[in-house]
């Protein structure tokens, strides 16, 4: 059996090269151990390429078995990437919801799953952004677009992979989707002559530019990299031999070992929203938004047990409060707290979601904007005393 150790700060790019210097990124036959350093840090890109690689290692009969440092395995655990790649680990941990600060693998396939993943990392940001209103619109068309890029054009025998992670101290959102499919070069050849991947890549990210207009307008990479310059964020791109990386308005191309497939980093600065109104691709009628009152409303409100990974503290209120928060400002009518199958919580729990929701809107908007439903008496008697208090102490 081969194996190697893992970069001890896994990117897209060191694992490129680990993987190339080992001479096993394609082609390599039977298992293969990867051992994993302490203190190893994985950013979204290098997780999304290993998942996506190690999905096409299983599809062809061979195992990737991971050993060493305990603290970054029960985080790949986390992540989901020894599920998707049928590597048996044992989790000495509590899974949660999924509404913390990072969306765990998630693979493409179909047009439901595009739509499923891009869900999950807007449904993130109204969790952990304070500007979740002004931010998203933006960052769910581009996240959208180059999700969607995997099932349209990639023509891949193994699915997709996407992540991401939030760094809150940073105000930073990464995102990163991959896949192994046919790379750009070969998708826009249908259509146009190419030189090389670098010019496959140049005229990618112009606007207009597909492989077949039947099927696509060739918007998407155009207007993700316009949201990301404007937003001074960072993107990267690899197919084939090359890479592209933009950081504010800098750009640059890099040969690398040659990649089958191509891959996608994002790199947002959240104190950054983009109007969609100021580029050429123009605000959508219909956003996450939208979506996420309308399911609300059909599901009987929004059920606290499912938003909240537990109702012991503030965090879990707190990212719950910053999506309601963003919700009321689209929202016509009240929003409907469901706590069916709460039995108990904290007067911190409740003091962090209501009592700041008062605070914050005021009583006449609470009660106008705030419905509660299915609330035990006990928790109905704690959460007025929290909201008397935040009354008499603001």
């Amino acid at each position: 059996m081969n194996s190697f150790i893992l970069p001890r700060k896994t990117t897209h790019s060191s694992l490129l090269s680990k993987l190339h210097e080992q001479g096993i990124l394609d082609g390599h036959q039977g298992d293969l151990l990867l051992v994993v350093p302490p203190q190893c840090f994985l950013m979204a890109s290098g997780m999304a390429l290993l998942a996506a690689w190690g999905l096409e290692m299983k599809s062809k009969g061979r195992n990737v078995i991971f050993d060493g440092d305990k603290e970054t395995c029960d985080y790949l655990a986390r992540m989901n990437l020894f599920r998707l790649i049928d590597f048996d680990y044992r989790e000495n941990f509590n899974r949660h919801t999924e509404a913390g600060r990072f969306l765990p693998i998630t693979t493409i396939y179909d047009e439901q799953s595009v739509y499923m993943a891009s869900n999950k990392i807007c449904d993130l940001a109204l969790h952990q952004f304070d500007n979740a209103q002004e931010f998203l619109p933006a960052m769910e068309w581009c996240i959208n677009e180059v999700i969607d890029n995997v099932r349209v054009h990639a023509e891949t025998g193994v699915p997709g992979t996407v992540c991401a992670q939030y760094y809150p101290q940073r105000k930073l959102l990464d995102v990163a989707i991959v896949d192994r499919g046919r790379g750009i070069k070969d998708s826009l050849g249908e259509r146009i002559s190419l030189k090389n991947n670098e010019e496959a890549i140049s005229r990618a990210f112009e606007r207009g530019v597909t492989r077949n207009p039947e099927i696509g307008q060739g918007n998407g990479l155009a207007g993700t990299q316009e949201i990301v310059r404007l937003n001074k964020g960072e993107l990267q791109l690899w197919t084939g031999d090359t890479s592209y990386w933009l950081t504010s308005d800098r750009e640059n191309f890099a040969l690398i070992p040659e990649y089958q497939g191509t891959g996608v980093f994002m790199r947002l600065d959240t104190c950054r929203p983009i109007d969609l109104s100021d580029i050429f691709i123009a605000r959508p009628g219909w956003s996450f938004i939208d979506a996420e009152l309308q399911r609300a409303d059909t599901e009987g409100g929004f059920k606290v047990r499912q938003e909240c990974v537990h109702t012991g503290g503030r965090e879990p209120a707190r990212t719950f409060r910053r999506k309601l928060e963003s919700l009321i400002q689209n929202s016509g009518e009240p929003l409907i707290l469901n706590f069916e199958g709460i039995a108990s919580t904290s007067s911190s729990f409740l003091d962090e979601l209501l009592g700041r929701l008062v605070l914050t809107l005021g009583d006449e908007k609470f009660r106008q904007f705030i419905s509660i439903v299915n609330m035990t008496q006990t928790i109905r008697n704690m959460a007025d005393v929290v909201i008397m208090q935040r009354r008499r102490n603001s």
